[in-house]
C-alpha cells in the first residue's frame, strides 16, 4: 500500500510539470525543466527507500515518466517557438 501511495505521489508531482503552458518564453522553459529535474532527483531519492523488485520499478515508473513530462514539455515549447517564427515571417 505504502508503494502505490509514494507512486501516485511521483506520478503527481511529474505530472504537474508535464502540464502544457502558452506563451512559454525560453527562460520560463529552462525553469520548467529544472523542476523536473529537481523532481525527478527527488522521486529518485523516494525509490531507494523500496527494497528489491519495487525499488526497479519504482525507478522505471519515474524514469519513464520523466522522459514523457520532458518531451511534453520541450514539445510544447519547441511548438510555440516555431509558430512565433512563422508569426514573424508573416509580418
Amino acid at each position: 500500500m505504502h508503494k502505490h501511495l509514494m507512486l501516485l505521489a511521483v506520478a503527481a508531482t511529474l505530472g504537474a510539470f508535464a502540464a502544457p503552458t502558452l506563451a512559454m518564453t525560453e527562460g520560463e522553459y529552462k525553469a520548467e525543466r529544472d523542476n523536473l529535474e529537481k523532481s525527478y532527483s527527488d522521486a529518485q531519492l523516494s525509490c531507494d527507500a523500496l527494497l528489491g523488485s519495487a525499488k526497479g520499478e519504482c525507478q522505471d515508473r519515474v524514469r519513464s515518466q520523466k522522459k514523457i513530462a520532458m518531451d511534453k514539455l520541450e514539445a510544447g515549447y519547441k511548438a510555440e517557438v516555431e509558430s512565433r517564427a512563422q508569426a514573424k515571417a508573416n509580418r
